[in-house]
């Protein structure tokens, strides 16, 4: 499953990563019937806003879902964000 957006503005913890500006995202997101889950989230940002003068922050992320009882599920998943 996937998705894209343009948004008026990305802010991360209260901080604009686009100094208030547009910034475009985009989403894919893969679940297996086991559990397992991986996905990766982009987005553009200021290059003002890193050393590197990066404009894209890429996020990796997954991990594994199970049920712990009938009403209730645990979850064990890694996150990793960069700018390249």
């Amino acid at each position: 499953m996937g998705n894209i957006s343009l948004v008026s503005d990305y802010r991360f913890r209260g901080v604009s990563q686009t100094y208030r500006q547009p910034a475009i995202q985009g989403r894919f997101d893969y679940t297996h019937a086991s559990g397992l889950y991986a996905g990766i989230w982009n987005s553009s940002v200021s290059s003002n806003s890193y050393n590197n003068g990066a404009s894209l922050e890429i996020d990796l992320y997954g991990g594994y879902r199970f049920a712990i009882t009938r009403d209730m599920t645990g979850d064990v998943g890694a996150l990793r964000y960069f700018s390249p």
